[in-house]
């Protein structure tokens, strides 16, 4: 069949068209299912997580809503400037790193674990990259251990620090002249639990200090043309620390009165040694971020998702299914455990290292299926809500990096599929199938044990 030239002609046109209605100039998020990113992002609210870097190239923005949920995701700026506007969003263990005139403007948000700093081989005289947090709390780990005033500008206001070794400051010039503004500022800020360098206290305004490590080396005040001071709140009834008096620098610690206003407002918790904000929910699923190996500006936006005549093209904008793959051993249950996962302690099992463990376990197991091979070993009625009976495996002993786990599997089976398991004996091995409900860590007589319990359970 002979197509008329004109005809196919006009078709080109119209597609030309199309792509440049929807790639110029955009804001949109079609872009974020590429490996690099080289325009404005913006992300919808939900839970996203990458298994392979986001390389960003070129200077532009990226957006995050309230409610979004960022996990294990590594943003590297290859090359020109980025800047992330960051609102009302949950950071777990993501890397956070930009070269010259890379900017982070955080408000409302929490960041866990997460890796931030500059790179690159492009420099200025002063404030190379900008981090501005604001009623955010930050956990772990921060900036490098020392940051100087050519290469970072901090502006910090009423933030909650959690266990972090603060970074110490490099100055140069007369730092009278700049700190403690808002190119370097900690200020109604609430530290717990933190190590302070003293460069890093000048710049403090009216903050406070919960059981905090300050350190004893010393900076050097001399090129100060203004006295600095600074006032360090403590809370009431703690040991007060020895004021400094180093130079053209003052600190002085006094008791925090009852009513003073430092720290994040948002409401926070660290859920099993983790972060977790009530705004932001964790989701059973998560829409995966550089998934083609394409440049953001190379990937249509096709309209949000919406169906468009003849063309089968998934949404961009669809969650990533869960693994469809049914988990076939309690081998498999084992290794969902993060190989980082720290369960001992130099005095025997570690509380929070097990509770930050089983968060991880409960999202990458939780409605998940298995099919398993199992000796039984008991077989009774259950009172479990919707189910009349209860089959226990017999308990496994494996391997988990040197660790021994003790599992114990149990399967909830309704009325339906009760009756086949009545024909079934106890300590026959048999086929169960079935949709995990738990899957949770438990200090068990000094041992740690691994509780598996399946529901809707049959024999298959």
């Amino acid at each position: 069949m002979c197509i008329p030239i004109v005809r196919v002609t006009r078709c080109l046109a119209w597609l030309s068209i199309l792509w440049m209605s929807t790639a110029a100039g955009r804001a949109d998020s079609a872009g974020m299912i590429a490996r690099i990113w080289d325009h404005e992002i913006s992300l919808p609210q939900g839970g996203y997580r990458a298994v392979k870097p986001i390389q960003m190239d070129g200077s532009f923005a990226v957006n995050t809503v309230p409610g979004t949920y960022l996990e294990t995701i590594d943003f590297l700026g290859k090359a020109h400037d980025q800047k992330f506007k960051i609102d009302g969003t949950l950071l777990r263990k993501c890397k956070l790193i930009g070269q010259l005139g890379f900017r982070i403007d955080a408000k409302d948000s929490a960041f866990d674990e997460c890796d931030m700093h500059r790179t690159g081989g492009w420099f200025v005289d002063w404030w190379a990259t900008r981090w501005k947090f604001e009623n955010c709390v930050i956990s772990r780990d921060f900036l490098p251990p020392e940051v100087d005033v050519a290469n970072y500008a901090i502006d910090a206001v009423q933030c909650t620090f959690l266990g972090v070794k603060m970074p110490g400051i490099k100055y140069k010039g007369d730092p009278s002249k700049y700190i403690q503004s808002k190119d370097l500022r900690f200020e109604k800020c609430r530290f717990v639990e933190c190590e302070i360098h003293e460069s890093l206290l000048a710049a403090c305004v009216d903050c406070a200090f919960e059981n905090c490590q300050f350190l004893s080396k010393k900076s050097d005040w001399s090129k100060a043309s203004q006295p600095i001071k600074v006032l360090a709140f403590i809370p009431p009834g703690s040991h007060l620390p020895q004021a400094v008096l180093n130079t053209r620098l003052t600190v002085e610690f006094v008791s925090a009165p009852g009513t003073m206003d430092a720290g994040a407002r948002i409401p926070f918790s660290p859920s099993g040694g983790r972060l977790a904000l009530p705004s932001v929910k964790i989701p059973q699923q998560f829409t995966m971020l550089g998934t083609i190996d394409k440049k953001a500006s190379e990937v249509p936006d096709l309209g949000g998702g919406a169906s468009t005549p003849g063309n089968a093209t998934p949404s961009p904008f669809a969650p990533a299914a869960a693994d469809p793959a049914e988990i076939r051993s309690l081998d498999d249950v084992v290794r969902a455990i993060p190989s980082t996962a720290q369960l001992v302690s130099a005095n025997g099992l570690s509380p929070s290292g097990i509770d930050a463990a089983n968060t991880d376990l409960s999202h990458a197991l939780s409605g998940k299926s298995v099919l398993l091979h199992l000796p039984l070993d008991d077989i009774r009625p259950s009172k479990d809500a919707g189910y009349t009976a209860k089959a226990s495996a017999r308990e496994a002993r494996l391997s988990f990096h040197g660790l021994t786990i003790q599992v114990a599997a149990s399967f909830l089976f309704k009325q339906e599929d009760a009756a086949a398991l009545a024909k079934v004996t106890k300590g026959a091995t048999i086929n169960l199938r079935g949709t995990i409900q738990k899957a949770e860590l438990q200090g068990r007589n000094r041992e740690l044990a691994l509780v598996l319990t399946v529901g809707d359970a049959q024999l298959p």
